[in-house]
């Protein structure tokens, strides 16, 4: 598991800047498709799956955005999945947030985590991972508990440029 004394590796570009593991790769697509910016960031193995992989996006298009509790709604209705524990408001350095833990079952558990965003500039901001898959949803592995351990670091560093 990642220590708090680990040294992350500090990536900054295409607007954004955050922190990661040394060995966790950022990628960004400098070109907003539909007003949508997309970054994230990959685990070393993230060429075999997206498990562990962070994604971001942005967007300063979207017209209709939906409230919280929409938002919560909305992940209820799908088929197979259950949040975990119950969505937490907070405030980040890049707006005011709502972030859940979810789970599904396709044949194994996948640990899932969210977070929805509104900036102070008005956009909206996604941030969600894949954190692992696990047969007991009781007990997830050493992998699932270090993603998400990762993924909140990496969440509490953003900040956009």
């Amino acid at each position: 598991m990642p220590s708090s004394r680990e040294e992350w590796t500090k990536y900054e570009g295409h607007g954004i800047r955050l922190q990661h593991p040394p060995d966790w790769k950022p990628w960004e697509n400098p070109k907003p498709l539909n007003g949508v910016l997309n970054w994230t960031v990959n685990p070393p193995d993230s060429d075999e799956d997206d498990t562990g992989v962070i994604y971001i996006s942005e967007d300063s298009k979207m017209k209709v955005k939906p409230t919280f509790d929409e938002i919560v709604a909305n992940e209820k209705k799908w088929p197979g999945v259950r949040l975990v524990n119950p969505p937490k408001q907070n405030n980040l350095a890049i707006g005011r947030c709502i972030s859940y833990p979810r789970e599904s079952q396709p044949g194994s558990y996948l640990a899932t985590l969210n977070t929805h965003c509104y900036r102070d500039n008005g956009n909206y901001v996604k941030i969600w991972a894949n954190i692992g898959r696990y047969k007991d949803n009781t007990k997830p592995d050493a992998t699932s508990i270090r993603n998400s351990l990762i993924y909140e670091r990496v969440l509490n560093s953003i900040e956009f440029l």
